[in-house]
């Protein structure tokens, strides 16, 4: 009930600001015990990013009209922050300040800043252009490093804070192996949804930003071994991370405690990235290279 409940009410939202209908059920899978107030602000933030990342995409073939500036970007999450309308009038404007109302009375400045920091990495890294991952020198480390924060998976483990509804401390976030959990998880969130995307992006769009395809260029792969190689390398990702969850080594009291809630979100965020990308029509086509991809649902 919860999700339909957000998903109801954001999409609302997204009609009235005119920007294109999210792919809103993803929040309540990386998210499950939110409320249902929080559960609505993520869910329009992440409603805010796609809208981005699919009107934007750096793969298609021209270049989207009227393209967001480093400068716009850094005014909306600016605007994310303290609420101040910049006086240039950008359509993307609105929606950001819709957004900092939802999160303004349910979070601290200071915490907001912290995901705005996270969120202009993010939105920078969507900026590099396609043809800089068309050149032979790109090597897969080359790619995985920019894909890490291009993927805008450090801003949904940020918002692991808000979805409990309480701090973490920063001595339990950055702690050397929380941040080596952390930065596995982006890892395996981020190059799982490149076998999902690899029709669209691949094959659709001729993208080289897509770990099966950096693998069969970088590496002379065929398409059935890059598939192979980028599953064994998550499947190891996902191990290193189960064998590095344990916060009973790292914290004791009540920093164990945030400590605990944080990795059992992380892992939570791990299962999402597989099930919810099974659970929408975004990723499937009659025509996939994948056969488990090939039915659409009906219901999604």
């Amino acid at each position: 009930m919860t999700q339909t409940q957000s998903g109801a009410a954001t999409t609302a939202l997204c009609e009235a600001y005119g920007i294109a209908l999210p792919y809103i059920t993803m929040s309540s899978y990386l998210f499950p015990t939110a409320s249902l107030e929080r559960l609505q602000a993520i869910d329009l933030l992440n409603a805010i990013l796609f809208y981005i990342d699919d009107s934007y995409d750096r793969n298609q073939h021209r270049v989207p009209i009227h393209l967001p500036s480093p400068a716009t970007y850094a005014h909306c999450v600016g605007l994310f922050v303290d609420g101040m309308l910049p006086t240039d009038g950008h359509h993307l404007y609105p929606i950001w300040y819709e957004a900092y109302r939802q999160f303004r009375d349910l979070s601290t400045r200071d915490y907001r800043q912290r995901l705005a920091e996270s969120l202009i990495t993010h939105l920078q890294a969507t900026q590099i252009p396609n043809r800089t991952f068309l050149q032979t020198t790109t090597t897969t480390d080359m790619y995985i490093a920019t894909r890490l924060h291009d993927s805008g998976m450090y801003p949904t483990m940020i918002l692991i804070e808000f979805a409990l509804g309480q701090s973490v401390s920063r001595a339990v976030y950055t702690h050397p192996a929380m941040q080596r959990a952390t930065e596995l998880t982006a890892l395996i969130g981020a190059l799982l949804n490149d076998l999902f995307s690899y029709e669209k992006e691949v094959l659709h769009l001729d993208s080289r930003f897509n770990l099966v395809r950096i693998l069969m260029d970088a590496e002379q792969l065929s398409f059935e071994q890059a598939v192979h190689r980028a599953v064994t390398m998550i499947n190891q990702w996902i191990a290193k991370f189960e064998t590095l969850a344990q916060p009973s080594v790292w914290f004791q009291g009540v920093q164990h405690a945030q400590a605990n809630q944080y990795i059992n979100a992380l892992r939570q965020q791990i299962a999402a990235a597989w099930h919810w990308q099974l659970a929408t029509n975004r990723y499937r086509s009659p025509n996939s290279p994948f056969p488990m991809l090939r039915n659409m649902l009906i219901d999604p």
